[in-house]
């Protein structure tokens, strides 16, 4: 054989040897791109601010064991919250981070019809949705967030 030949040889054999290699490099390349941004990725947790308050009827009853949401109005994301026996509730955005987003929020309340029933006073539909409740709160990113609401009987 010519030296041309092992030369050539001997270049394929260094080549694939360091082939071997990539994809070691490959893998930590990604972990060190991963450790740099964040396995989580940019978040986009809105910011949120402790909610509370209490839902009446007009006649001063609390409205018991409702279900109640709050809507940011220019994020769309959603706390939700139920009234306890004396109407009293806490918002909650996701599992262990209390509060409902900073900024205006529209706010729905509903009961189910078995709750209806049992406590005899019903929450009128109207506030049950996004687009048809006039309830609004603008949740303050310091401060007291203390939305009392006064819901009309049907």
């Amino acid at each position: 054989m010519n030296s041309s030949v092992l030369n050539q040889i001997d270049q394929t054999v260094r080549f694939t040897h360091h082939l071997r290699y990539i994809p070691g490099q490959i893998a930590l390349c990604g972990f060190l791109a991963l450790t740099l941004i964040g396995c989580g990725g940019p978040s986009d947790a809105p910011d949120i601010a402790e909610t509370t308050g209490t839902v009446t009827f007009e006649n001063g009853d609390p409205v018991q064991f409702a279900s109640i949401g709050f809507q940011s109005k220019s994020l769309g994301v959603l706390s939700i919250g139920r009234t306890d026996a004396e109407g009293n509730y806490r918002m909650l955005y996701k599992k262990g981070k209390w509060g409902a987003p900073i900024g205006p929020n529209i706010v729905t309340i509903s009961q189910s019809k078995d709750q209806e029933d049992n406590l005899g006073s019903a929450v009128p539909e109207q506030f049950a949705m996004a687009k048809t409740s006039d309830l609004t709160a603008d949740v303050s990113p310091s401060g007291e967030n203390n939305f009392d609401f006064v819901i009309p009987q049907e």
